[in-house]
């Protein structure tokens, strides 16, 4: 893991009030993932995903209840790079996870943020051969068990940096 230390700048009084900022974080960039469960497993992308992932984001049916339409293969090897680059290169507000079956082939992903006024976002989807298995339900457990934990992608303190945040001000 990559320590990284955010500072924000000092504001005024008034600004310090009304938003209670923290001038100074330690966040963790945290690579590679891996959260084993009893099913699946979740994990960082990889380049040999594109075929399987293929069967998720291809699929205008699974795609039918996205936020976005059934993409091509240029188009998701062109997605899957930036996913595999941003994991390994950035402390980020959320984590963006294969979700691999007993095999360790991906057959769907899941998505653990902050959203709009400081809530909590999760997402997710699962090839269509998989709907009913459980395997969703599964690696939704998963991440937010990850997501709980004080290193993950978690808001506090009045951090509002969107970072996840470890340590800061009067913590020990």
């Amino acid at each position: 893991m990559r320590e990284i230390r955010v500072v924000q700048p000092r504001t005024s009084r008034r600004a310090a009030r009304l938003t209670s900022p923290v001038r100074s974080a330690t966040v963790i960039a945290v690579f590679p993932v891996v959260i084993p469960g009893p099913r699946v497993t979740l994990r960082q992308f990889r380049a040999d995903d594109l075929d399987a992932s293929m069967t998720v984001v291809g699929d205008p049916e699974v795609t039918r209840t996205l936020s976005f339409d059934a993409r091509s293969r240029d188009d998701q090897a062109e997605r899957l790079a930036q996913d595999i680059a941003r994991a390994q290169s950035q402390a980020r507000p959320d984590h963006y996870l294969a979700i691999a079956n007993g095999d360790d082939m991906l057959i769907g992903f899941i998505r653990i943020g902050l959203g709009r006024d400081d809530s909590g976002e999760l997402g997710y989807a699962v090839r269509r051969e998989d709907w009913g298995t459980g395997y969703a339900t599964e690696a939704a457990l998963l991440m937010l068990g990850f997501g709980s934990r004080p290193c993950a992608c978690t808001h506090s303190s009045g951090v509002r940096s969107g970072q996840p945040r470890i340590n800061g001000p009067g913590s020990r």
